[in-house]
């Protein structure tokens, strides 16, 4: 990829620019609820997409999931223009049954992905990369579905792909990510409150 500046030692390309830029555009739009959110994601995870398939990335499964993410990211569209009250989406809480399928889930595909991309492929942490990709899969459903604890998931996540990113050679993405982090506590307080306001 071309590059257009250094930082810290790393080079930073248009590309990846750009899709920071998209990146904290849309989760800010999503603290607030607006429904922009969505189209200014699929830009995001398309660019992603394919940053993570260059032969100097090699996050596979994170590239695959920028895909899953574009598919998810149009049924949260359609999802939060049909869910609404008094122009506000409405917020929901993830049940226990979701919770015990989404864990036994990251269970099995981490370890079948992770080895099966291990044993045939060149990817780089090729367990940990599947995990948080089918974590982040289960926080992208939990957005479109409109469950507020979809913001406990991705405070997870963020802190782990932090340091992932810049050992990648993704400085810029690394520092999204710590922002993300941030954005994803406020967007849980703020989420909580709007949630309260529901219950009267």
């Amino acid at each position: 990829m071309y590059n257009l500046f250094i930082l810290a030692g790393q080079t930073v390309s248009p590309l990846e620019l750009f899709a920071v830029i998209t990146g904290v555009a849309g989760v800010w739009l999503t603290v607030r609820r607006n429904i922009l959110c969505f189209p200014i994601g699929i830009i995001n995870v398309l660019c992603y997409a394919y940053i993570f398939f260059q032969s100097e990335i090699r996050l596979y499964s994170d590239a695959l999931l920028q895909l899953f993410f574009c598919i998810m990211l149009v049924y949260g569209w359609i999802s939060w223009r049909t869910n609404r009250q008094d122009d506000e989406v409405i917020i929901e809480k993830t049940t226990t049954g979701e919770w015990i399928f989404f864990s036994a889930l990251v269970a099995v595909i981490t370890l079948t992905a992770g080895w099966l991309l291990y044993r045939f492929t060149e990817a780089s942490y090729p367990f940990l990369d599947t995990g948080l990709s089918v974590i982040s899969v289960f926080a992208q459903w939990m957005t479109a579905k409109r469950r507020i604890e979809n913001w406990l998931l991705w405070m997870v996540v963020n802190v782990v792909y932090i340091p992932l990113y810049w050992i990648k050679g993704l400085p810029f993405t690394a520092i999204l990510y710590a922002f993300f982090f941030v954005i994803a506590v406020n967007g849980w307080l703020s989420w909580q409150q709007s949630y309260r306001n529901q219950q009267r």
